[in-house]
C-alpha cells in the first residue's frame, strides 16, 4: 500500500494526484465514507479471468437509507456470493456510454466500476468542474476508445453512505455560478462537445440541458447575466423536442415543465445584470 499526501483541494484532484502513480492493471475507486463488501477484491479478480480480462467492469451499489431507483442495504448484511458462479453479461463501448448518461444505478459513479489503467492513460479529471467531474472522466476515456470490452456484474459490491447536510450538492452555494447558471450545466456542455456519442447518449445529455436550463430560469428568473439569459433561452429552443420524446420521462413530469415553460416564456423579466 502507497499513501501520498496533499492538501484538500477536493476529491478530483486528490485522484489526479494518485493516477499518475498507479502501478497496477487495473484502477478503481472507493469514497472515503462508504463501505464496501468483505468479496469485493475476491469477486473482481475472479471476474477478470473469467471474463478474459474486460476493459471495464461495472458492478451494483446499495444504499444505506431508501432512495428511489436504488437498493437498500439489506438489513443482514452483505450478500455472500459464490466466486465461481460469476453472474454477468457482457458489452461493449456504446453500451457503458448510454447507462453512464442514462442508468441511475450506473451513472458516472467512480464507486461501483473497475478499469485497465492503461485506458485511462493522460486522463485527468477535471478540476474546474463542481457537479459531474466522474462523469465527465470515463466519457473522456470512451470517446478515445471505440473497442472495449465492458463486464457488468450483478453482484453488490459497495454501499453508498448518504450523510445529513454534508457533500457539495447539500451545499446552496455551489448550485449557481457567479453568472446565475446551474453548476450542472458545464458538465453538459462538455458531453456535447464529445465525439463518437452514441445517439441515445446524445439525445438525453440535450433533454438534460433543456430541464436544466428551464428550472433555472423558473427558479431564479432575475439573477442572471444578459450572457446567461440569452444562453438558457436559446437551449430552451433548441433542445426542447429531446425532453419531451424522451419515454424515460413521466408524462406527469412533461406536463409540470410544459407549465413551467409557457409561465417562462410570459415572464417579461429583463437580466439584472449586464
Amino acid at each position: 500500500i502507497h499513501v501520498t499526501h496533499t492538501e484538500n483541494f477536493g476529491a478530483s484532484h486528490a485522484r489526479n494526484v494518485a493516477l499518475p502513480q498507479c502501478r497496477g492493471e487495473y484502477i478503481t475507486f472507493c469514497d472515503a465514507d462508504d463501505f464496501v463488501s468483505p468479496q469485493l477484491i475476491s469477486v473482481l479478480t475472479r471476474a477478470i479471468d473469467v471474463f478474459s480480462r474486460p476493459d471495464f467492469l461495472v458492478w451494483r451499489v446499495f444504499m444505506d437509507i431508501p432512495m428511489q431507483g436504488w437498493t437498500v442495504f439489506p438489513k443482514d448484511g452483505w450478500p455472500v456470493y459464490d466466486v465461481q458462479d460469476m453472474k454477468a453479461s457482457v458489452s461493449g463501448r456504446d453500451e457503458l456510454f448510454t447507462k453512464i448518461v442514462c442508468d441511475v444505478e450506473v451513472q458516472g459513479f467512480t464507486y461501483n466500476k473497475a478499469l485497465k489503467r492503461d485506458i485511462a492513460d493522460g486522463v485527468l479529471f477535471d478540476e474546474t468542474l463542481i457537479y459531474a467531474e466522474d462523469e465527465v472522466f470515463f466519457l473522456n476515456i470512451l470517446e478515445r476508445h471505440e473497442n472495449l470490452k465492458v463486464c457488468f456484474l450483478k453482484h453488490y459490491l459497495y454501499c453508498y453512505v448518504q450523510h445529513k447536510g454534508i457533500g457539495i450538492l447539500r451545499d446552496p452555494a455551489n448550485h449557481y455560478d457567479s453568472n446565475g447558471v446551474t453548476n450542472f450545466m458545464p458538465s453538459q456542455e462538455k458531453m456535447l462537445t464529445m465525439k463518437n456519442v452514441p445517439t441515445s447518449a446524445a439525445n438525453t445529455v440535450k433533454g438534460r440541458i433543456y430541464d436544466m436550463s428551464l428550472q433555472n430560469m423558473f427558479r431564479r428568473p432575475d439573477t442572471f447575466s444578459s450572457k446567461a439569459y440569452h444562453k438558457l433561452r436559446s437551449y430552451l429552443h433548441k433542445y426542447t423536442k429531446y425532453y419531451y420524446f424522451d419515454s424515460s420521462i413521466s408524462v406527469s413530469a412533461k406536463i409540470k415543465s410544459l407549465i413551467k415553460h409557457v409561465l417562462v416564456l410570459l415572464q417579461i423579466h429583463k437580466p439584472s445584470r449586464k
